[in-house]
């Protein structure tokens, strides 16, 4: 059974790196980034799910939350 796996700080390089290793295994991504969505569109595409989100801001990590049951 495929595990979902969140990965804050997808836009960097070890946040790619991870979520490839990821994908790879057949496991589900969701991919956290806050300023550079854009990198991760151009890197994955939709072979996964994307989300922009400021985790200091308290209203977008709420409704963060609650998008990783959907």
């Amino acid at each position: 059974m495929p595990k979902r796996i969140v990965i804050t700080g997808a836009s960097s390089e070890i946040g790619q790196s991870i979520c490839k290793r990821v994908i790879k295994k057949g496991d589900e991504a969701i991919l956290q980034c806050f300023k550079n969505k854009e990198r991760c569109i151009d890197v994955f595409g939709d072979s996964c799910k994307i989300v922009s989100v400021d985790f200091n801001d308290a209203n977008e990590l709420d409704n963060f939350c609650k998008t990783l049951n959907d």
